[in-house]
């Protein structure tokens, strides 16, 4: 006879849990803190503290291509033209601030004027702000002409 449910019996006729529980009387090896023991706390500190740094980093990093987007100049003679494109560059900050390395084209946009604006974009650009550490920077620059939207 099928198990109705309603009468507080299993489908043994037996109440309660039957012999295959989901329940186990034994420790798991999960990461809470347990009667074997809590979880090494300096290895715990040191990932917060990557974790905190990366945040900070890709704050950073944005800071830096905000300014470059900002500090490029479309080219008045492909604006003419309705030319458009993206150029990709790199780059790397120093600790102090200043492009130590770069910047260079990593993708051109097949315009030589949309490739030297965004260079000329990321010197007008610098100095960024110090920062503990040597940042890598990789930027697309995206030259859409307004007259076209």
């Amino acid at each position: 006879m099928p198990w109705s449910g309603g009468s507080g019996e299993g489908p043994s006729g037996v109440i309660g849990p039957g012999a295959s529980a989901g329940a186990v009387a034994r420790p798991a090896s999960g990461t809470a803190p347990s009667a074997l023991g809590a979880p090494d706390r300096e290895a715990t500190a040191a990932e917060l503290a990557e974790r905190a740094r990366a945040r900070r980093y890709a704050r950073y990093v944005l800071e830096i291509q905000n300014r470059v987007h900002n500090a490029v100049v479309f080219p008045r003679n492909l604006l003419i033209r309705l030319e458009q494109g993206v150029t990709i560059v790199s780059f790397v900050v120093g600790a102090d601030g200043r492009v130590i390395d770069g910047p260079r084209v990593v993708k051109s946009s097949g315009f030589d004027d949309f490739d030297r604006a965004a260079l000329q974009g990321v010197r007008r650009a610098a100095p960024f702000p110090p920062m503990p550490f040597v940042v890598p920077v990789s930027a697309t620059i995206t030259f859409e002409n307004p007259v076209i939207r």
